[in-house]
């Protein structure tokens, strides 16, 4: 790995560990929790899930929902901090 690459995941790691909700708890521990939970519960399912949704965003614009999704904006919300902390710092805002 190029010193450029780990200065990136250097970067993204500090991002991540630094961006907190209200009650603490940072977007990387998190992450680690789901991702394990993704891979002890069903993980052939979450591999081909992952590989779905990843095949369509490099290759739509939008996305069609369909009716029995989960509506899960209210518990979004609450990462709503984190999502800015990471845009604010990460991601260049006009």
């Amino acid at each position: 790995m190029t010193e450029e690459k780990r200065s990136i995941q250097g970067t993204l790691l500090n991002i991540l560990k630094a961006a907190k909700d209200s009650k603490g708890k940072d977007m990387y521990s998190h992450l680690q929790k789901v991702l394990v939970h993704i891979a002890l519960t069903d993980l052939q399912s979450a591999l081909d899930k992952f590989e779905e949704i990843s095949y369509e965003i490099r290759t739509k614009e939008k996305f069609d929902l369909p009716e029995h999704f989960l509506d899960y904006r209210s518990l979004a919300l609450g990462s709503q901090a984190w999502a800015n902390a990471l845009r604010e710092r990460y991601f260049e805002v006009s």
